[in-house]
């Protein structure tokens, strides 16, 4: 906040909870290969906090109504069919333009978002304007995770659930099936049973 030339009563450095320090907690529990991408859109400028394990980098962003601007022309461009073009680079440029090499190495992003970018932005496939990769969409090389609030993060983290075996069977429910030349005969397991077909499992093999 400091770098970027903020007013230190913008933002409060204070934590809700004086016996909580949700930042560093935020960050271990991020795996290595997550980023954290939190928006704030406001009228006159707009914040995007990038959070990793390492590192915490906070990038000024152009007002909440050009955004909103971009976001609904390309929005609505994607969602008719139309090629987005200049607008979806515009948008592109004006969310991740000034993010780190360290972000864009990044395979998992986990992305808070705020006032028009909750509105249903497919981020998907808005082109990525890092060198390199420009123009391909950012699904094409990373994860894309949308959370309500950071504070999920926080969360108690649940345990891996045991292996556990699951069977599924190929039973003959068709007269027709090859398989009842070898003998194998159909049981009648309800009174509408003979009325129902069924077809073999998709991908089934004959063992």
């Amino acid at each position: 906040e400091n770098g970027i030339g903020l007013k230190s009563e913008i933002f409060s450095a204070k934590e809700r909870n004086g016996f909580q320090n949700s930042l560093r907690d935020i960050q271990r529990r991020l795996r290595p290969n997550e980023v954290l991408l939190s928006f704030c859109l406001g009228k006159k400028q707009s914040f995007l906090w990038t959070v990793t394990g390492d590192e915490v980098n906070l990038y000024r962003l152009p007002p909440e109504h050009e955004i909103a601007t971009s976001a609904q022309a390309f929005s609505e461009a994607v969602r008719s069919g139309r090629n987005p073009g200049g607008v979806a680079n515009q948008l592109s440029h004006d969310l991740f333009g000034k993010i780190s090499p360290a972000v864009w190495g990044k395979r998992d992003w986990l992305i808070t978002a705020d006032g028009v970018l909750l509105e249903g932005i497919p981020f998907a496939v808005l082109p990525q304007p890092a060198a390199g990769r420009a123009g391909e969409p950012l699904i094409a090389s990373r994860t894309l995770r949308s959370l309500p609030t950071e504070l999920l993060l926080l969360g108690k983290k649940t345990s891996t659930p045991e292996n556990r075996f699951v069977g599924v069977g190929d039973p003959i429910y068709n007269l027709a099936d090859a398989r009842r030349s070898r003998g194998v005969t159909l049981v009648k397991t309800a009174s509408y049973a003979s009325q129902v077909t069924l077809g073999r499992l998709a991908e089934a093999l004959v063992a």
